[in-house]
């Protein structure tokens, strides 16, 4: 039957696309909180993140983020000619890029803000540098849903993201203002005027991916 050939290969391409969006998550998102760490010891800071706020971020945060990504719908375009390209590595060179670009922004936003609170408490800065973090997590997973489309298209064709995103931010709550939560993280809560620096130095990450996006959607009408 070509109608279930047919369904098999674009099942098959979703899985595929599937993949490729949880590696440039992880990636990205792990790059920046390598760089991070090395960028604070290069610069002879005390380290930005201990480790147990790592472990948060890969295991609560990107845990759930993760596994929303298999819920993202096909975009309906996998089994159209030319709109569907493999190449020899999963991992191809528009994704390399996009996974270095993504982690340098997370760290020079988060190397900033240590750099601004580094002479003061240090429960302090470590509690906002995984604060800045998660908030860039966030972020990331809502870019990494497409290669061109913006973040802001189709919000409520995922459930699951939504849902994913509302868990990680209330567990993110809880690592700040929960007094058995900061014993095990070692944070401290933070003001109005924090969140909002957080909230600002997060914001390049998603302005700069909208324009990197603009341009490959401009790219690609030109060459129609």
């Amino acid at each position: 039957n070509f109608a279930t050939i047919a369904a098999a290969v674009e099942e098959g391409r979703g899985i595929y696309k599937t993949i490729e969006r949880c590696l440039l998550y992880l990636f990205s998102t792990g790059l920046g909180e390598l760089f991070t760490i090395v960028g604070g010891l290069i610069l002879g800071w005390p380290l930005p993140v201990i480790a147990v706020q790592i472990l948060w971020l890969n295991f609560v945060t990107d845990g759930f983020l993760t596994v929303s990504f298999a819920m993202e719908p096909s975009s309906g375009q996998l089994l159209r000619g030319g709109k569907f390209k493999t190449s020899k590595y999963i991992i191809n060179k528009p994704i390399l890029f996009r996974m270095i670009m993504t982690g340098a922004i997370m760290t020079i936003s988060t190397l900033a803000l240590v750099f601004f609170y580094k002479d003061g408490d240090y429960v302090k800065t470590t509690t906002i540098a995984l604060t800045v973090l998660a908030v860039l997590q966030w972020i990331n997973a809502w870019n990494c849903r497409s290669e061109t489309k913006s973040a802001f298209r189709s919000l409520l064709t995922n459930p699951y993201l939504i849902i994913a995103t509302v868990v990680v931010i209330g567990l993110q709550l809880l690592a700040v203002y929960n007094p058995l939560f900061q014993k095990f993280l070692k944070t401290t809560p933070l003001n109005f005027d924090e969140w909002l620096i957080i909230l600002a130095m997060s914001l390049p990450l998603l302005l700069i991916e909208e324009l990197r996006k603009f341009i490959v959607r401009r790219t690609m009408l030109g060459k129609k």
